[in-house]
């Protein structure tokens, strides 16, 4: 399968910039440790999915390949910048399915935020950086 994304590099680097951000915090605030090493790891595996791309053999698949790790990138970052991944689920669907699907599924990510972080993060309505991911999502 051909990559059908026009800018094929948006994935890799925000993936990067995840790293570099979610790294730094974790070792400012509480130095090297296997759950940081983790996160490094599914980090990287995400940009060489990337790479491998044209390699899987669906555009779902592709799709459940990528999000996947991304649930889990995010369960290991106490940052909590890495939930800016999730804008790639939405980005990555309009490219291989269109928009009605990016579009589904920017609401259903939008619709997910509200529930974990009430189950997560008490008073999240009232923080600056938990409102911004969910407005991240918002048309």
């Amino acid at each position: 399968m051909a990559s059908t994304r026009p800018v094929p590099w948006v994935s890799p680097l925000l993936c990067l910039a995840v790293l570099a951000g979610g790294a730094y915090y974790a070792l400012v605030d509480a130095g090297p440790s296997f759950q940081l090493a983790a996160f490094a790891v599914l980090l990287l595996l995400l940009i060489g999915i990337d790479a491998a791309e044209r390699h899987i053999p669906s555009a779902t698949a592709l799709l459940i390949t990528r999000t996947g790790p991304y649930v889990a990138v995010n369960a290991l970052d106490d940052s909590g910048i890495s939930r800016a991944l999730f804008v790639l689920v939405p980005f990555t669907a309009y490219f291989t399915f269109g928009r009605r699907t990016a579009i589904a599924l920017g609401v259903v990510c939008v619709a997910a935020l509200p529930v974990l972080f009430t189950l997560r993060v008490p008073g999240w309505h009232t923080q600056a950086e938990h409102v911004s991911d969910v407005v991240m999502f918002a048309p």
